[in-house]
């Protein structure tokens, strides 16, 4: 996609930005590059994972399901990244005006991409490499299936929340750090329902 922008892009693009939305450093439009090849390399994820499980056909093959799932969510919040600095670019040059709240529209995609990787994580089976992988899940098969199925609840519930809010209620830089932080709680309530989830297990073995 930064292959299509580049030629009409100028020599310095904006790079990064700061929390009131404004630029606070210029680049080459190679560093969209850049951040553009990371979910390419994403795809070498599958090779571990391959490696990881090698003699446990079932164990590859669900993973990897997941991991094509992941791979799309990554992929959408690069995209709408690279488009909030092309639609910044665009704009300060005077080729377009911002019409659109680009921030949010960037909110959105990340809330939806919290949707996908919700409707995955009950589907991960236990691996050292995705997942909720805490010192409790990692050494109970219940814990981690019942942790996992919580999370896949929690993160499809925040996603569709993250959403609706980024669409009808906050605007600008808001929606793209409310859409980024709000899996954090979650991760707090995850691990410590692991941790008891665990402590029960035991209790009634």
């Amino acid at each position: 996609m930064v292959l299509v922008f580049l030629p009409f892009l100028p020599e310095t693009v904006p790079v990064h930005v700061g929390f009131g939305g404004t630029v606070t450093r210029y680049g080459s439009p190679m560093e969209w590059m850049f951040v553009s090849l990371f979910p390419i390399l994403m795809q070498a994820v599958p090779v571990v994972v391959k490696w990881q499980y090698k003699g446990n056909d079932d164990a590859i093959a669900r993973n990897l399901k997941v991991l094509g799932k992941m791979n799309i969510a990554i992929s959408m919040i690069f995209l709408g990244l690279i488009l909030w600095f092309v639609f910044l670019t665009l704009s300060e040059s005077g080729a377009t005006q911002p019409a659109v709240d680009v921030e949010r529209i960037v909110g959105v995609i990340i809330s939806l991409s919290w949707i996908i990787i919700g409707n995955f994580l009950p589907q991960v089976k236990k691996n050292m490499l995705l997942g909720i992988r805490t010192t409790w899940t990692l050494k109970c098969e219940t814990t981690w299936a019942k942790t996992h199925r919580l999370g896949g609840r929690l993160f499809v519930g925040m996603g569709i929340a993250s959403t609706i809010l980024c669409l009808f209620v906050l605007e600008g830089l808001p929606a793209i750090i409310f859409s980024t932080a709000a899996p954090a709680p979650l991760v707090v309530v995850l691990i410590a329902y692991s941790y008891d989830t665990f402590k029960k297990t035991e209790l009634s073995i």
